[in-house]
């Protein structure tokens, strides 16, 4: 038991030194940089070697002080960045409170309406035989349409309604919850195929503490204006790579229902010769047990 506990406790020091510490330290050193080197930068080089020397000097009055301190200040910026991850993912999902987000969900609705109109006249001109030369095809409208969403808009913010897009969808075709059918499909997947979606979510949530790391390091621009762009490239990386991540997850759990659904309808006792309009209901009666 004593060399399990111990390989253990090595295992949870190693994982703290490198998510937390590591990081930290990384954002500790560009703090002295900026600091040293303030709004107006002359020699950088000279600057910091002053800085760090200084620092050095200090430190030897008390070196086991200096070292707790700055372990202790790299491991409080790393916790700051990971509860601003949080933070950045209410975001991205557009979990805001009260009627904060209420003006641009109504901007994406009107955006989205515009281009469904526009692609529903074009698909009727093209049945009619009236299509104007020139005119946009249905399918590059449909693009544009679908740039702003699948569906129409529920949420304020683009990734916040592809996941939102993936339940109406879901809902739309099977008439099944999938809030509630989700963990049930989830028991019926492989450990391989659930990997996956635990890669692709770890993939998401990376991106937005790359974010929340970026907004940090943009922070340090009050003490010196280089590091604003040394935030905003991490930030626009991180917005992207959200983007994307957000996407691949929600396609992955479309497709998991597309493949199981038939499997957790025999599982739940759907007699076989149901209408699939009544499948959908009879499944979603069954989970929610008459609650």
């Amino acid at each position: 038991m004593q060399p399990f506990l111990s390989e253990l406790g090595k295992k949870l020091a190693e994982r703290w030194l490198m998510l937390l510490v590591v990081p930290g330290l990384g954002y500790c050193a560009a703090a002295v940089v900026a600091q040293a080197l303030g709004h107006q930068p002359a020699d950088v080089l000279a600057t910091v070697q002053a800085e760090l020397a200084r620092l050095s000097a200090a430190a030897r009055k008390d070196p086991l002080l200096a070292v707790l301190s700055v372990l202790l200040a790299s491991a409080g910026v790393a916790l700051l960045a990971s509860a601003g991850s949080t933070a950045v993912r209410l975001l991205w999902l557009g979990n805001w409170p009260g009627t904060l987000g209420r003006p641009l969900l109504n901007y994406r609705i009107r955006r989205w309406d515009r281009w469904h109109r526009a692609y529903e006249t074009a698909v009727l001109a093209k049945r009619g035989g009236g299509v104007a030369p020139g005119s946009t095809p249905a399918a590059s409208l449909a693009v544009r349409r679908n740039r702003v969403g699948l569906v129409e808009p529920q949420r304020p913010t683009w990734i916040g309604d592809r996941f939102a897009a993936a339940q109406a969808l879901v809902m739309a075709e099977y008439g099944v919850d999938l809030a509630v059918a989700w963990p049930r499909l989830w028991l019926l997947m492989s450990e391989e195929q659930r990997a996956e979606l635990r890669v692709v979510w770890s993939a998401f949530t990376g991106a937005a503490t790359l974010l929340a790391w970026g907004v940090l390091y943009g922070l340090l621009a009050a003490v010196s204006w280089p590091f604003l762009l040394l935030g905003a490239v991490p930030a626009v990386v991180a917005w992207r790579r959200g983007r994307l991540a957000a996407a691949a997850y929600a396609d992955l759990v479309e497709s998991v229902v597309d493949l199981y659904l038939p499997g957790l309808a025999d599982a739940m006792g759907v007699p076989p010769d149901t209408p699939p309009e009544r499948a959908g209901r009879w499944l979603n009666r069954r989970m929610h047990k008459g609650t």
